[in-house]
């Protein structure tokens, strides 16, 4: 029986390559290259890349936006991270396209890595970002493109949160644009950094969406200093409510 459930979930992996080949490569290279299409026009591909994955593994989505925040506005998405599942999670929920801040090696990735540049994703380097690629940042912000930053710089595990990365921070502050705070709340249960893939199981993830804030530039270490505090104390909060929403036990 174990065998088998391996070979099922093997096969829903394989379906889920094929998609981001389809999705993530194919469309979004062909329609910059052929087309010249810009970038947001081909985000459309990676919506359904994110809408077909989640289906694949049978995950749901649930946003709870108790103080009505217009999703569709203009933002830095703040988020922290502890799945593949998180980005695929706010792809399929956030409809304004967005850039994605993600780890240079993915770039190098055949195929993907230039599906990655065709919806001009950003590279960062040991949690680094060049001088170029800050410009290019601070160029989309003030072309009113959103952004995704995962504070963390990368997945981490359990309750407790790993030192924020300051870019979201400067990116703000530099650029006077609202970081949206989002917790994402049940992916880790879906398919954790420290289990195999074929442990993925189905569920639902949960991304709770707070009151947008504008870091100043005046004040900035001490704001940051207490919005990370709380940030921290409303995952913690969040983290213990929900814990075991997907599995009895992680």
């Amino acid at each position: 029986m174990k065998q088998l459930n391996v070979f099922y979930k093997n096969s829903l992996w394989f379906l889920y390559i094929i998609n981001a080949l389809l999705f993530v490569y194919l469309l979004p290279v062909l329609g910059r290259l052929i087309f010249s299409c810009h970038w947001n026009t081909v985000w459309k591909s990676v919506r359904l890349f994110a809408k077909n994955g989640l289906g694949i593994f049978g995950v749901k989505v649930e946003i709870v936006n108790p103080h009505g925040i217009d999703l569709e506005q203009h933002y830095i998405l703040f988020a922290n991270h502890r799945s593949w599942f998180d980005q695929i999670a706010l792809i399929h929920a956030v409809k304004r396209p967005f850039h994605i801040l993600s780890k240079k090696g993915y770039f190098d990735i055949p195929l993907f890595g230039r599906g990655m540049k065709a919806v001009e994703c950003v590279p960062v380097t040991d949690k680094t970002i060049s001088f170029e690629e800050f410009d290019n940042i601070i160029g989309f912000l003030g072309r009113q493109e959103s952004l995704l930053v995962f504070v963390e710089g990368t997945r981490g595990e359990g309750r407790e949160m790993l030192p924020f990365m300051p870019g979201a921070f400067k990116f703000s502050s530099f650029s006077q644009t609202p970081l949206l705070p989002i917790h994402i709340i049940g992916s880790e249960e879906i398919l954790s950094k420290k289990y195999p893939l074929h442990s993925i199981t189905s569920g639902k993830i949960m991304l709770f969406i707070e009151p947008p804030v504008v870091v100043p530039r005046k004040g900035y270490k001490e704001f940051v200093k207490k919005f990370e505090e709380q940030y921290r104390q409303r995952n913690r909060e969040l983290y213990d409510q929900y814990l075991g929403m997907n599995r009895a036990q992680l």
